[in-house]
């Protein structure tokens, strides 16, 4: 499969029906990953204790790191730029890690260490996401954000699908089946925009700091008063950031671009 350059993506109104696919294996498989580990992971850390609390404390923790990471690895993602690009670096690095964990999250023998997996795999996945989400500005004119959108959510309604019914029935035969299935599933669909997907190299600065990208995105709430109530009408948190950081925009000024949320909701 010929790889897509971004400098052309963008120029041209008549995007190739193969790059609308090529982004959404990449949301296709978050959704497949999250859906798997907030279904069966309940289950899993049942084993090991009975409170209700202590398990959703631990699912709770994706929030903290979607919290803590978006706003930094977003903004950062905008001024990476190295010969691989600006976002696959970070989508490369999360990749392996992301199905690491996965494999691995079921076959630990006690809370403490299924916890730090868990933990680690929410670090990864916030760290692939936001540069993927911001591959959609990158490679796509605006006219055609909503075709891309729609087969994004056709792709993640598969994956919640194929997640919820498919590791039910897995889950019976054997309890690490549905975390098996989803490292390999998630590693083919995170790969492919990773693959076949060439971003142009660039030059500029590699990190500006974490500070820096916290008043980045702090600015952008404070000063625009769209931004503020696109994020009170989400019902989950979304992320913002200048340039096309984070997440793939649903509306775009000259200086802000709104994002969303969790590929899994």
């Amino acid at each position: 499969m010929a790889q897509i350059t971004a400098v052309a993506a963008a120029r041209s109104q008549d995007v190739r029906r193969s790059l609308f696919w090529i982004l959404g294996l990449g949301a296709f498989g978050l959704a497949f990953s999250i859906t798997t580990t907030a279904a069966y992971l309940p289950p899993l850390l049942h084993q090991f204790t009975t409170s209700g609390a202590l398990i959703g404390l631990v699912l709770g923790a994706e929030g903290v790191f979607a919290l803590l990471l978006s706003p930094v690895i977003g903004p950062w993602s905008d001024s990476f730029h190295t010969p691989l690009g600006r976002r696959r670096p970070f989508m490369l690095a999360a990749l392996g890690p992301m199905a690491f964990c996965l494999l691995l999250m079921a076959f630990m023998p006690n809370l403490w260490t299924t916890t730090l997996i868990v933990l680690a795999f929410f670090f990864a996945y916030y760290v692939y996401e936001p540069p993927y989400r911001g591959l959609y500005p990158d490679l796509l004119p605006p006219s055609t954000y909503g075709r891309a959108q729609g087969i994004q959510h056709v792709l993640r309604g598969i994956a919640l699908g194929a997640a919820l019914v498919g590791g039910g029935f897995l889950l019976k035969l054997w309890h690490a089946a549905p975390f098996v299935l989803a490292a390999f599933i998630t590693t083919a669909a995170c790969a492919a925009p990773i693959l076949f997907i060439r971003e142009d190299g660039g030059h500029g600065r590699v990190f500006e700091g974490v500070r820096a990208y916290f008043r980045r995105s702090w600015d952008i709430l404070r000063d625009e008063a769209e931004v503020r109530r696109f994020l009170l009408a989400k019902p989950r948190p979304c992320w913002i950031a200048r340039h096309s950081s984070v997440c793939w925009p649903a509306q775009r000024s000259s200086k802000v671009r709104v994002l969303f949320p969790n590929p899994a909701i």
